[in-house]
């Protein structure tokens, strides 16, 4: 039977079907899209599907519908539109000459990494009651999964879309009954970078947004952006999400690698909590400062990797309903973490932060009732 995928669909703020049946579920509303359409890197990240899902009941064994990719000539274009910052940072890593073949050895595992992950790792993640029994590779045409479920008992089916990959499908059907399930979970926004993102993550269910989620009996809106600084342009049409209970932020880590001078990011942080604030007044707030990093020990333009954090913390300060969580606290501080040993947490080093973060929140902010 074919389904309306609208029902079963959650992480999502805008659900979109057109005349050809193809649906879309997107993580931002309208006018925040067409903030972040103004850059070409954050045009392809913005459209992919990360901590989107759908949620059902079923007695059946198999489900089938029909995939759209997203053009490639986005990533084409993000990728080319970093070149010129990427440059003058290798210049920038050549005047730091003791550090400088450690640093370009550390990315250029990262590039691979991080080209695996956008290559391979693109998957759609089917979970029953729970625990995850697939991973199907997201392709343009068909795609099949199934399930051993021979006494067609009934079960939850999570089907999680791929973190790094913008996806639409159409004629979604499940050889058995569907049941939407009904939940009444509050809502907790996810502000954030490509960690926030899931980059690297192999299984969608093992990002710390979607982990930390389920700790507290939430469910999760993922609004990480690959790449994304504390940019106050982009929370142009936040406001039209589905209202959140609380919310979490998790920039820094790119505003400190960039180029920019330490007084361009406290003007920008600045700006990008106050309108947060105007935003969505009174909601408790989560700013998390950058975890750790390979090269946190080699400066940037605006200093040693300490001055992100102070800044963070005395702009988050200015705010009663801000509270701020040391992101070196509750991160892996080892290579074996990291999926690119440098930056991005692997699907161990997200749960690391996941049990950190489930366990901060829980003394000032208590699970959900079940």
């Amino acid at each position: 039977m074919l389904i309306d995928l609208g029902s079963l669909a959650y992480g999502h703020a805008v659900c979109l079907t057109d005349n050809d049946g193809w649906t879309t579920l997107l993580r931002f509303t309208a006018r925040q899209l067409t903030a972040y359409e103004k850059t070409p890197q954050f045009t392809a990240f913005s459209r992919q599907t990360a901590g989107i899902g759908l949620r059902f009941l079923t007695d059946g064994d198999e489900i089938r519908f029909f995939c759209r990719l997203a053009p490639r000539i986005d990533l084409i274009k993000a990728f080319a539109s970093t070149t010129p910052e990427w440059i003058a940072q290798i210049k920038n890593g050549r005047e730091r000459a003791v550090s400088y073949n450690h640093d370009r050895g550390v990315k250029r595992i990262w590039l691979r990494n991080s080209v695996r992950s956008a290559i391979s790792m693109n998957v759609f993640e089917l979970l029953i009651n729970g625990r995850s029994v697939a991973l199907v590779k997201a392709i343009k045409g068909e795609i099949i999964i199934t399930f051993d479920n021979p006494d067609r008992k009934t079960h939850q089916v999570d089907l999680l879309f791929p973190l790094l990959e913008g996806v639409a499908i159409k004629d979604f059907s499940v050889s058995g009954t569907v049941e939407q399930l009904i939940e009444s979970r509050p809502r907790m926004l996810c502000l954030g970078d490509s960690i926030t993102q899931g980059c690297l993550a192999a299984h969608p269910a093992q990002t710390y947004v979607r982990q930390l989620a389920d700790r507290l009996n939430y469910e999760a809106l993922n609004q990480g952006i690959a790449g994304c600084r504390y940019l106050p342009e982009h929370l142009a049409g936040i406001e039209d999400i589905p209202e959140p209970r609380l919310i979490t932020v998790a920039y820094g880590t790119n505003d400190w690698d960039s180029l920019l001078t330490r007084s361009e990011i406290q003007a920008n942080i600045r700006a990008y909590y106050q309108q947060l604030h105007d935003k969505f007044p009174g909601k408790p707030i989560y700013v998390i400062t950058p975890i750790w990093r390979a090269d946190m020990n080699e400066p940037r333009p605006s200093g040693d990797f300490s001055v992100i954090r102070r800044i963070i913390e005395a702009e988050a300060a200015q705010w009663q309903n801000m509270s701020v969580i040391d992101g070196l606290s509750i991160s892996p501080h080892e290579e074996a973490f990291f999926g690119d040993i440098y930056l991005h947490p692997n699907d161990r080093g997200f749960t690391y932060i996941a049990d950190n973060l489930a366990d901060r929140f829980g003394k000032n902010h208590p699970a959900a009732p079940a």
